[in-house]
This record gives structure tokens, sequence and C-alpha cells, in this order.
């Protein structure tokens, strides 16, 4: 073929890359072709081996069988085919299946030559009343700039002729995808395989390849089309009975049996293009695109492919020694045809002699190998070539090869359709063209008319609410929807501090927060690890994850969604210009993937971990844990082969089963699961697993489901259509008024959970910051202290409208839902250590598909928005800030430190590794550049969880292969960090060599993401008046007096050290001493009696050994009185140095 781009250059079309290169592939005929043959291709010498050998095979028996017409000789030609027909050789398929066919076949090869052309030639009337014409278009330069090559007619077409017909070959859409594996076996998909020539629906996975001539050359015109795809009206060659199959089945087909046909729309001149419309999103895409289309490289405007140098240079071919200077760029390569070469005779450094090949098509047929060019004499190379193959690797010097022997050719992954950011888009077929039964994607655009996910009583008894499937699952596809993962910083660390000064402030909590219960999430949360959020926080981030992260339970033996890694973005927000930033999380399409095939109706299980049931044995009781029911299965498994293998025996079966029994039990927690009677477990659990024997009704049906439970799949995340909010949720179905669109279950607790403190160092304060973003998740009521966290799938993405909902919330009618619950007061409630309310969303008007679901989130909430847009400004640098999340999407070579001194990385980002913790001790060291070094490992799971992430900078870049500038193969390259694996201050590093890229990632500094601004807007969404019970309105005054900023911490006066009595007559202030009693504090404090290095509340800063001080009184302690011995003392820690350090 011919090798071009059509026009296209890299540096100034943005079409360059969105279409193949390669193009006028012609072919030529091999002997005379008389009018009406067949024409037939040669498919290759291994292929036509295995057909002559089939055929050698079939006509020596139909030779024999011939003969007879007894049922058993057709009986053994069958069993002798279908032999034949599981063999590993392509031609098998294509044996006759019985043997009647094989003796036609076999009368055909005895045909003289002449007679099987005329058996292949068709006449003109028969191809016109059976065949279709495929030679009305040609190829050509496109009439449209960005588009290459086109289709034109080759004679007029009339409207509604049909243009070209085009059978298609069906392929899944993830045959596309373009993965690269690095040397540490690390797989990331890079980008796209072209997909411009393959028609598509968007709600399928089945892609179809149009494959006669031509036809992959029509282009797009969105406005004035003159020609339409449809659907073949030939049943000879288009298979109407496909439209009935699932996609699966589809694929499994070994043969194409679809047809398409162009139509003209309207008459067609001779040499007209041709033009189908893509469709709209098609035409979206490729604006977006042609908007943001750059250039990737400085080089581009350079750019010369292996096809351009050829076409220019053939006569001059540069010489090693010659290119050195970079007269040619590094995108291309030299190859060489070896000519007449013995590989098996030439040893490795032998010079040899070019041989010209008798074949005059050798160019054609011989495979080029990289050589360099040494030196050159009149018009003839010397050469040395590179076999690289792994049982002759040999480089050999050939002599006097000549100049049409030597080729250029483009590097690896080089050329334009190779580029980063290149047009990707299928061919949208018409609306309606593609049968339900090929819809199996389900983006949320379309789930069908029934409900496919459900919450309703577990399966586990008194295990509260489960979520059920009722669609199929395979194993590694993902489980319904992603989710929103909300971080939680430094909880208890602020809880401490909120107790602190609510005491300082004059206030009473019921007891201290190690004792409460009353953070009822606690129950709920996931160890950040598993969300990315370990560098949210200084101290311990908790990670909230609604739906399945909340609302399924976990079965130790039927696990079957694992949680992935989130993205992290803010939605196209930036903290320089959007008042909305910071107000929603980061953390977002968290996915969960089955780790098992899940059957339809089947509860969703998720994995809590062997170690969480253990730690709750007190209060669950004891139960089998994974290994166990994989144990028990193997036992069952065992005992009952052999007892199937032994005489029977009553006796004896019996006792080993009383054996078997009493072990299991004592051993793996069996009681519960395993029937005491040998046959009934045989029964009953062998054959489905003890781990599926232990909760019989974890399979419901669809009709228990509709009667028990809510529909959890009626919405779905996307970009919520309101750009302040980030994203929103939208219906996945028509929803009509009145509809539940999704149950609410809640989490209840106090607002005052949500309070966060800074600490300011310098002066040695703390003051009230804010409230977690958690808030705005919530819903509450301005007069009280409780707030409702929402945790099915997807509703924590709704959106407020206050003109125009198109849904509103209530009390669910749910059996679980404990309405007896709102006659409680909010302390009452508090106590109830479970969740037990849940509320509905319910649609006020049919809402229609795709559209995005809204609700009223109240108008003090309004107010508080609108307050918060007219008086938001920007924080100083916010038009510098540049997140981690954007610098690891850009995929940048990370830099050394060496590199940094003159582009430093932002410092609100650090750089981290994923290296495995206990290196140090599994691994020996091995001398390197930079001192004694660790190999990485990719081991288990080590890119997966969060806590294998260490702080790290990097020393060098390793390069193997430099790639090329913008492609989307990345560069072969590993990284040597020093990696701070103990994170003090005291960490010199450990030096870890062969780093991928992959497990390199820069994380936010602890505070700096926007959700913790200091401008960033917090409200809960408000319940409407007429549904909050007045018996939880414990803030008569309202939140605002109750929640107000907090006054700043008492600073230490003196020199460093907790201050010296100052007050009126030498009587001591708060935190000052030395006091012997209360009468020598000041109004209101006590005398804080210390033996050594006692805490004494409310004071933080430098203590003097064995000094007295006076305070704020606990709760329970007179003002009057002087408070002694460490046991009564409860406040911050006390580090000792010499003198004791006192601070929150």
């Amino acid at each position: 073929p011919e090798v071009d781009g059509g026009r296209l250059h890299r540096a100034y079309h943005a079409g360059a890359g969105a279409i193949t290169a390669y193009h006028n592939r012609a072919a030529v005929a091999l002997k005379d072709i008389p009018a009406g043959m067949e024409l037939f291709a040669a498919y290759g010498e291994d292929i036509e081996k295995g057909s002559a050998a089939a055929s050698a095979t079939i006509f020596d028996l139909s030779e024999k069988l011939g003969k007879s017409d007894s049922e058993l000789d057709a009986d053994l030609y069958e069993v002798i085919v279908q032999h034949l027909k599981q063999q590993s050789n392509r031609s098998m398929p294509t044996l006759p299946d019985n043997v009647d066919d094989a003796k036609e076949l076999y009368a055909s090869s005895k045909m003289s030559p002449n007679d099987l052309a005329a058996q292949s030639t068709r006449s003109m009337e028969w191809l016109e009343r059976n065949g279709m014409c495929v030679d009305n278009i040609v190829e050509g330069l496109s009439t449209l700039p960005e588009a290459g090559r086109g289709a034109f007619t080759t004679r007029a077409i009339r409207k509604g002729q049909v243009i070209a017909p085009a059978p298609v070959a069906h392929i899944h859409r993830k045959n596309l995808e373009l993965y690269y594996q690095d040397e540490t076996e690390t797989i990331d998909l890079m980008g796209h395989h072209a997909a411009k020539l393959l028609l598509w629906d968007e709600k399928s996975s089945l892609l179809l390849f149009p494959y006669s001539p031509v036809v992959n050359l029509i282009n797009h015109k969105g406005e004035s089309p003159n020609a339409y795809i449809r659907w073949s009206s030939s049943h000879t060659f288009h298979s109407t009975d496909w439209f009935g199959k699932s996609v699966d089945a589809i694929l499994n087909e070994t043969k194409p049996g679809l047809m398409m046909e162009v139509v003209a729309s309207r008459a067609i001149d001779p040499g007209e293009e041709v033009f189908v419309n893509y469709g709209s999103e098609w035409q979206s895409s490729w604006e977006r695109h042609s908007k943001s289309w750059k250039v990737i490289s400085g080089d581009d405007v350079q750019y010369a492919s292996a096809a351009a140098i050829n076409a220019r240079d053939n006569g001059p071919v540069s010489a090693v020694s010659e290119t050195e200077d970079g007269s040619y760029p590094d995108n291309v390569e030299t190859f060489c045809y070896a000519g007449v070469v013995d590989w098996d005779e030439v040893n490795d450094g032998d010079a040899i002699s070019w041989t010209e090949p008798s074949d005059r098509n050798w160019q054609v047929k011989d495979r080029p190998v990289l050589c360099d060019v040494m030196s050159s004499k009149e018009d003839k190379f010397s050469v040395i070539v590179y076999t690289d193959d792994e049982e002759n690797d040999k480089e050999v010097k050939i002599e006097n090869m000549p100049r049409n022997a030597i080729t250029y050719v483009d590097a690896v992954y080089s050329k334009d359709q190779y580029l980063k950011g290149t047009f990707r888009h299928e061919i949208r077929v018409p609306d309606g063209m593609f049968p339900k039964v090929w819809l199996d994607l389900d983006k949320g655009e379309d789930y069908g008319d029934s409900c496919q996910l459900y919450v309703a009583e577990s399966s586990i008894p008194n295990s509260g609410l489960g979520m059920y499937s009722l669609k199929e699952i395979k194993e590694n596809d993902e489980v319904f929807f992603p989710e929103i993962v909300v971080q939680q910083q430094d909880h208890d660390w602020h809880n401490r501090e909120r107790y602190y000064w609510f005491h300082k402030r004059g206030r009473k909590e019921s007891m201290h927060p190690k004792k409460e219960r009353s953070w009822l999430m606690h129950m709920y949360f996931w160890e950040p690890r598993n969300t990315l959020g370990l560098y949210d926080g200084e101290d311990e981030t908790q990670s909230i994850v609604p739906g399945l992260g909340m609302l399924a339970n976990s079965h130790t033996g039927l696990v079957s969604a694992l949680m992935t890694r989130p993205q992290v973005n803010s939605a196209g927000l930036h903290r320089s210009i959007d008042p909305g930033a910071g107000a929603f999380s980061a953390y977002h399409k968290y996915t969960y993937l089955a780790t098992r095939h899940i059957q339809a109706g089947m509860e969703l299980f998720v994995e809590y971990g062997d170690d969480w049931f253990e730690d709750r044995q007190k209060k669950l009781g004891v139960i089998p844990l994974s290994y166990d029911f994989e144990d028990a299965d193997n036992i069952l498994k065992h005992f009952f082969e052999f007892v199937d293998g032994i005489p029977s025996d009553k006796n004896l079966t019996q006792s080993a089963w009383e054996m078997v029994y009493e072990y299991l039990v004592e051993n793996k927690k069996m009681e519960t699961v395993l029937p005491k009677d040998m046959k009934e477990a045989r029964e009953k659990v062998l054959e489905k697993g003890t781990a599926m024997a232990s909760v019989p009704d974890v399979i419901r049906s669809a009709e228990w489901l509709e009667e028990n439970g809510l529909c959890l799949d009626n919405i779905r995340e996307g970009r919520s259509t309101v750009k302040q909010a980030g994203r929103g949720a939208f219906a996945t179905r028509a929803i009509e008024k009145e509809a539940v669109i999704a149950p609410a279950p809640l989490v209840h607790f106090q607002r005052k959970h949500l309070h966060m403190y800074s600490y300011h160092e310098d002066t040695d304060h703390n003051d009230y910051a804010g409230e977690q973003v958690l808030l705005n998740y919530c819903y509450s009521h301005p007069n009280s202290s409780l707030v409702f966290f929402p945790y099915s799938p997807v509703v924590n993405f709704i959106n407020h409208d206050g003109k125009s909902p198109n849904a509103f919330i209530r009390w669910s009618s749910l059996p679980n839902h404990h309405s007896e619950w709102l006659d409680l007061t909010a302390e009452e409630l508090i106590a109830e250590y479970h969740a037990g309310l849940i509320l509905e969303v319910v649609a006020l008007r049919p809402i229609a598909q795709g559209e995005e679901i809204f609700i009223d989130y109240g108008r003090g909430w309004q107010e508080a928005w609108d307050e918060h847009v007219r008086s938001w400004k920007p924080v100083e640098g916010a038009k510098e800030y540049v997140s981690a999340s954007e610098l690891n999407e850009a995929r940048a070579p990370f830099l050394t430190v060496e590199e940094q001194e003159e582009n430093p990385y932002p410092e609100n980002v650090v750089l981290t590794c994923y290296v495995r913790g206990n290196i140090r001790k599994k691994q020996e060291t091995e001398p390197g550049p930079f001192g004694d070094a660790y190999e990485w490992r990719n081991l288990h799971k080590i890119l997966y969880y969060h806590d294998n992430a260490y702080p790290c900078e990097i020393l060098s870049r390793d390069e193997m292969y430099s790639g090329h500038a913008g492609n989307i193969r990345p560069e072969d390259v590993t990284y040597t960090a020093r990696v701070y694996l103990d994170e003090t201050e005291e960490d010199e590093g450990t030096i870890v060599h062969s780093i991928p890229p992959r497990a390199i990632e820069f994380n936010d500094n602890p505070d700096t993401k926007d959700v913790f601004l200091r401008n960033v807007f917090r409200h809960p969404i408000d319940l409407p008046e007429d549904i909050f019970p007045e018996n939880w309105r414990d803030l008569p005054d309202g939140i605002e007096k109750y929640d107000n900023t907090m006054p700043e911490k008492t600073p230490n006066n003196g020199d460093g050290e907790v201050g010296k009595c100052t007050g009126p007559g030498g009587v001591c202030e708060q935190c000052q001493g030395d006091c012997d009693n209360a009468g020598e504090c000041s109004e209101g404090l006590v005398c804080y009696q210390r033996s050594a290095n006692e805490e004494v509340p409310f004071c933080y800063g430098v203590a003097l050994f064995d000094r007295d001080y006076c305070s704020l009184p606990l709760e329970g302690t007179s003002p009057a009185a002087s408070v002694g011995g460490a046991a009564s003392v409860m406040a911050a820690t006390v580090v000792a140095i010499g003198v004791a350090v006192m601070f929150a």
C-alpha cells in the first residue's frame, strides 16, 4: 500500500492520526481472469498447506465412500470430520458437514482447469439478479480539509439507489483498547485504535466493521449528506435472525452474518464525494476536539514520516556517522532487504555479499530487517543487519547492497495514529437500527423499564437492610453505580478539641469524647488506605462511602464486590473563580468490581475483612471466617469422595461422619451451617458450599424483591447541569409522578461532630475553623443539633432547585423505618446507636429518562448560598494553585531533586512512591550510584492500598526507551528514589531503584485541598418543617447561637512556660501558678495540685515540673475546690522532656 497522512500534518491539522495512513492497497491479477469469474485471493502458504491437507483427507474419504450408500459410512464420515474440525487449523471449519457434500466436492476436484473456471463464472444476468454492485465508488482526496481521503462516485447514482453494500464484521469494543506493559509487568490503558471506521450504538458493546470496497472512506456531513445507511434487504447475505440474538451470542459467531447498505438520499453526479451523517454525538465530539486540539511537542513542526523520507530520498542514503548530526529524525529507523541469505549457514559477525532474489516481487514478499548503513561506494552500500531473532540473534555485514534494498520505517508507536489526543469516535447508526437486545451497556442512559438493584431485608438474620441485584453480573464486571467518597478529616483530634473548648465556654458535655457513643458514623467508615484518603489529614482520616460501602452487608464466605480506586478531581471548578469550589467531595467514581459470578436475585456482599469480625466477637458472636468456609468445603468434598469410594458400611461411614462433623463444628464454626445428618449435609451443603448454605435466602425472587424492597437504580451520577454543583443525579429511566425515585436510609448524629479546629503554632492557640464537608451532604433543621446522612446509592448527588424541583422527600413506609423514633427527644434518638430512619425521594411530576433530579434544599440553604456567593472572594494564591490530581492526569515525567531546583513542584503536593513497607526486612540491598539500594517489586495489591504510598523524592530517571514526544506509548522508564518509610524527622530515607511510573503519584498535603479552604460553603440540607418532629428541636434559639465561632485559646504568658501569676494582688489567672488552693485563683477557676507531670485541663504549652496551676473546673467539680491527684485530671497529652510539654 501507499503510506501517507492524506495531506494532514500533526503540527497543523486536528484530524492527523484520525485516519489510517495505509491506502491504495492494490490487488494484482496472477492470471487472466475471464469476465464473470469469481475472484480468489491468496491467503498465504500456511493456510493453503492446511487446506490442501484437509482437502486430501476429504478427497480420500470421498473416493472410498462414494461407492457405498450405507448409513454406517455416512456416520463414519461425520465422526472423522468432527474430529478434524476440533483441530487448530483455520481451514478445518470449512470442510463439508455430510458425506453427500463431500462427494460433490470430490467430483469437482477431478474437473479440468477449464471446467473449474466455467463453474466459477457467472453470467451478467445472474450477477445483476443475485448480486450487488461494489464499484460505484472509488478513493480520492476528500473535499473536506481535515478528512484526509474520501469516496467518490464512478458513475451517476439515482436517488434511492444502493451506492454500496456493506457487509460487517462484528467485534467487541474492548478489542480496540491499547494497553502497554512495562518491564515491571505493570499494565495500563493508553488509548484506543482508530474507531472512525466502526458503526455503533452508544448503548451497545457491539461494534460493526464494514469491509466492502471503499465504504470506509465515506466521510461525514451533518447538515447535507447525500447518502444514508440501512440494513440490507438481501436475505442471502443478511441474517435477520441475528436481531434476536444477544451480543454474546453474536460475538460467538465465527462468520459474519450482517449486511448494511449505503443508499443515495438524492441524485449524485459522477465524481461527486459521498457523505453520510455520522450522528450528533460524533459532530459534537469532533467540535470539542477541534477547539481543544493543540500541538503536543515542539518537534512536531519538523516531523517527517518514513514514507515522506523514502519518497524524497530515493537517491542518497546517509551512513551512521552522518546521521549523528540529526539529518534523520529519531522517529524513523533504517531497514534493509537482506537478499538471498541462508541464516543457518551464516555466523554472527560474518561478512557476505548481497545477492538479488530471483522473484521480481522480492520487495513485496520479503521482510526487511533492522540495519545500519556503514559506508557507500558508487551506489553500493555496506551495511550491518540485525536479525533480532530469539533463535538466530546475529549481526551480519552485507556488502554491495543496492539503494532499492534500503528503506526507512516508522519507529514503533511513532505514526500519527498513536499520538496522544488524536480524535477517536465511532460512527453512530441511526436510532432504532440496533435491536434492543443488543443494547447491553447500562450507562444510566437506558436501564430498561424494570428495576435491577433493590434494597430489602438482608438474608443474614438480624442484619438490617441489604442490597440485591436482579441482573446477573459476571466476574470482574462493574457492580452497578460508581459512588462518592467523603473524607472526614482528623475526626478524633477535632472531637477532643471541641470537648475542651465547650468546657472553656461554660458548656457541659455529657461525657468525654473517648467514652461517648454518639458518633454513629464510626460504625460505617472505611480505612483511608482503601480510598486514597491517607494524606487528607494529619491524624486519622475516616472515609465515608455511601451505597455499597454503607448499605451492603458483609459475609466472610460470600464476598462479591471489591473496591477499586476512586477518581479525584474538582468537576471542572477552580478555587480562583468558583464559589462552589470545596463545597463537595473531590472523590468520586468509586467503583466496585464483581469478585465472583453474581446470580440474578443474589444479595451483594462487600469485604469488611476477617479482622473486622474477629474484633467484634463479643458483640456478634463467633462467626466463621473466610478460610473456615474454604477449609470446610475441601474437607466435605474429600470426605464424600472417600465415602463413595469404599464398600458400603453404614456403621463405618456414620462414625467417620460424626468425627468430621465434630471437627468442623469445633474448629471451623460450622454448627449453624452443617446439618447433623450426613445425607442432609450431602444434599443441602456439598454442591453449593458451606458459605451459600449458611444463608439459605441469599438469592431472592423478583416477586419477593418487588413486594418487600425498594428500587436503587433509578438514578446515576453525571456532571450536573448546575455548574457550581459539580456532579448531579440523573434518571436512568422514565419515572412516574409520585413514584419513589430512591430510598434514603439515614445515619443520625450530632452536628458538633463536624466541627473543625486549627492550631496556630506561632502563638500556641487553637480556634474554630469551620465544619467538615460531610455537613453539605446531611439533612438537618436550624433549631436542632441533629444531622442525618443518607447512605443509599447516588442520593448524595441530588442537587437543589428552589424554584422548580422535580422531586421531594418524605418519611418511608418500609417496615425497616422506625417511625416510633419520630416521637423520641433529640437526646433519646442519639442514644439509639444504630441506623433506623429512612427517607424517600419522590417524583413531584413525571421525570424523563436522563433528566437531572432536583429537590428544594430549603429557604435557609438558599439564603446561605446567596450570601456566600455575594461575599465570596478567592483565597490568596488561588490563581496559581495546581492540585495533585491535575499533576497526576498530566502524566509528565517525574522531576529529579536536581531538576526541581529550577522547576519546583507546588508546595501543596507531596510526591509518593508505592513501596512495600517491610522492604528492609524482606530484601537484600545492592550497590548503586546513590548508595545501597533495594529493587522495587510489584507485589500483590501494592498499588491498590494507599498505605503503601510513602513520601519520596526522585534521584534519577533511568530511561530504557526514550519514547517519542506526545505518543500514547509511555517512556520505558523507571526511577530511583529516596523513600521515607518511617516518615519521621530522623528518617534519612531508603534508596529504591526500578520504580515504574505507575507506582509514583502526587498527593495533596493535609489541609490543602479545596474542601479545607476557609472560604468554602457549608450548610446542611433543610428537612421540611412538616416532617421534622418538634421534639427533635432542642435548640430553640437556633443553630447559629449554639454553633458560632469558638473563642481563641488562652495564649501562654511568660517566657516559654505556662504563665506566672499576674492577676491583681498576685492572684493566678487561667493556666497560671504556682497555687495552693482555689482562693489563690481568679473567680471561677480551681487549683490543680500536681505531684509530678500530671496534665492540667484546658492548658497548653510548657509546664514546670511539680508546679500547681489554676484552670477551668471539670464537670462535677466545685470552683472553690482544689483538685489533687492525676486520676482526677482529664486533658491533653503530656510529653516529658526535662519539663512537661502539654498540648492538645
